[in-house]
């Protein structure tokens, strides 16, 4: 997959972001796109990745909530490429630009039935209750990023 990250929000990945965003969630989901599409667009960095065809195959975006942490949202993959490991590589992609970009903590609000995944990327549930978001029971989730700057020689 070749990954694009934007905050262009009148570029053509970002349109592509909202399409698997609407294909996903409003869709399959049945979340109301009003809700899906929300007032933090614009400050947020929006990843797609893209199949050999160029086809886009995943999305998710990230909002800066302080100097130090960053909040993943919109985690979103084209039913036609689930199963295949994409989720990883997706969360690899993330990670690694949540570090680029300086941050050390990731937070998510995880659909309750997802949790084993998150958990398995290193993620933990914090102590938080769970709740609603647009009909569906959500828990808190979160993990640092831990980086060195050793070198073995």
């Amino acid at each position: 997959m070749k990954t694009v990250w934007t905050n262009d929000i009148n570029s053509e990945p970002y349109r592509d972001a909202l399409s698997i965003r609407k294909e996903v969630f409003v869709e399959e989901q049945g979340i109301s796109l009003d809700r899906e599409i929300d007032k933090y667009e614009a400050d947020c960095l929006h990843m797609v990745g893209y199949d050999a065809d160029n086809k886009p195959a995943y999305t998710a975006r990230l909002l800066a909530l302080t100097p130090n942490t960053v909040k993943l949202q919109r985690v979103a993959i084209v039913e036609a490429y689930r199963g295949q490991g994409l989720g990883h590589e997706l969360m690899a992609e993330v990670e690694a630009k949540a570090a680029q970009e300086n941050y050390s903590q990731i937070i998510l609000g995880a659909q309750k039935q997802v949790t084993g995944f998150y958990e398995a990327m290193g993620y933990d549930i914090m102590d938080t209750p769970e709740y609603l978001d647009a009909g569906i029971i959500h828990v808190d989730m979160q993990k640092s990023l831990s980086f060195t700057n050793e070198y073995t020689i």
